[in-house]
């Protein structure tokens, strides 16, 4: 049993094919060195976050930001476990098809934020970042636009995800960090349904 209820008890990294948990949400994660050196790549999941142990314990575990099991399928069910199945193979797809561009925006951003630590900020860098981005935009652009009547079906507004896409490449071109997340802005969201803004912002099922 689980020492803690929000605890995530899957072995980790997540497998390419994992599917245990139905409110599983595939990110890529790529490990960096304290110089920010790319060191490979794992499938994570958006909910999981590190928290502390608590009392006298010391360190960290893995937790699911949804909540105990309960709460992650109350946010399935709200969500509709057909759309995020649909959503999440929409994911995947998009992974697969950007995976080098993305694995390029990971080497220079780490390159950018070598420099920038070692004082030598520049516009170059930020260049590179730009060119890779709007590559990565298109790539991303066309796919989404191929598989339009998916998003349709899962009442994914096309502009609308293309527009995330376009704020979440600002967020990581001009953040001299490989950690945090790109945060949805309010009038983004509401181009969604309610059941769609769930699984952008999961934590709006707090909301009334």
């Amino acid at each position: 049993m689980a020492r803690h209820a929000d605890a995530c008890h899957f072995s980790r990294p997540f497998a390419d094919g994992f599917a245990e948990c139905p409110a599983y949400q595939r990110i890529e994660f790529v490990a960096a060195d304290t110089q920010y050196r790319v060191l490979g790549r794992h499938n994570s999941c958006r909910h999981l976050e590190a928290k502390s142990l608590g009392g006298r314990m010391v360190g960290y575990y893995g937790a699911c930001a949804l909540g105990d099991v309960k709460a992650r399928r109350d946010w399935v069910d709200r969500v509709d476990e057909r759309r995020l199945a649909g959503i999440r193979a929409v994911g995947i797809g998009l992974g697969d098809a950007t995976r080098e561009i993305t694995r390029q925006l990971w080497l220079a951003k780490s390159d950018q934020l070598r420099a920038n630590r070692a004082g030598r900020r520049g516009a170059a860098h930020e260049r590179r970042m730009r060119s890779l981005a709007r590559e990565y935009e298109r790539q991303a652009g066309a796919y989404l636009e191929a598989n339009s009547a998916q998003l349709e079906s899962l009442d994914l507004p096309l502009a609308a995800c293309l527009e995330l896409v376009a704020g979440a490449l600002e967020f990581w071109v001009t953040r001299m960090s490989m950690e945090g997340a790109y945060q949805v802005p309010d009038p983004l969201l509401e181009r969604f349904p309610r059941e769609v803004q769930l699984l952008i912002r999961p934590h709006a099922r707090k909301a009334s």
